[in-house]
């Protein structure tokens, strides 16, 4: 490939993940509180396309109380994006208290943390523990929970297809109870079983004869030998 190919290609490639995250940013923020799986490539910029969405929902006040859960290894970068790219200051939950993004100690009085700020981010791995799960769910419902990562949360055994969600899974089953609207992303796709997939659509709300596991999977398996 010539210099000029590549850098046409490059052009091409970013132009393309620009179109497509403003996509997202208006599809997902004009259908709000419809609950939405963006399952992109790896690098087009997850962070970015829910800050985008974010802002636009909380400039507008569709939402106010919003919790973001991602894995502990970069909670740190959507802290530091979030606040850099879309002036958004999220307080970051570690410890046990909640810190502004200059490192300030929230000071609100309440009986439970979660009621004392209105946009939290948190670690998945971390809110998976039995107390910390408890004290969340007891917390007052949100407008919107954000997952990064969302394909963690899955069933114990694929293979056999029992209805034995791991941690992950069972806390986001609850907190779609208490919750106007789900924003699961993830840039892996799922090459394990089908399964895996209904799981994470399931939380978005599969309607009839989707809602059931079988269905879905029996479809599929029937496409996939008919192609």
């Amino acid at each position: 490939m010539t210099n000029t190919a590549a850098i046409h290609l490059k052009i091409a490639s970013l132009v393309f993940a620009q179109t497509f995250i403003v996509f997202s940013r208006f599809g997902v923020a004009a259908n709000f509180p419809k609950s939405f799986l963006i399952a992109d490539e790896v690098g087009l910029g997850k962070i970015i396309e829910t800050g985008l969405i974010l802002r636009y929902l909380l400039i507008s006040q569709k939402v106010k109380p919003v919790l973001i859960l991602a894995p502990a290894s970069i909670q740190p970068q959507w802290h530091e994006e979030l606040r850099e790219k879309f002036n958004l200051h999220f307080w970051s939950y570690s410890k046990g208290e909640l810190k502004n993004s200059y490192g300030e100690r929230s000071h609100l009085e309440e009986k439970n943390i979660w009621n004392s700020q209105n946009l939290i981010l948190a670690s998945s791995h971390l809110v998976r523990r039995s107390d910390r799960t408890k004290q969340l769910l007891d917390a007052q419902p949100w407008d919107l929970v954000i997952l990064d990562e969302a394909h963690h949360a899955c069933r114990q055994s694929q293979q056999n297809r029992k209805e034995t969600p791991n941690r992950l899974l069972e806390l986001m089953q609850q907190l779609k109870e208490k919750s106007r609207s789900l924003l699961l992303l993830s840039a892996t796709p799922m090459q394990i079983d089908t399964i895996e997939v209904f799981d994470l659509l399931q939380l978005l709300g599969l309607p009839g004869h989707w809602s059931y596991g079988k269905n879905f999977c029996n479809y599929f398996s029937t496409w996939h030998l008919n192609y």
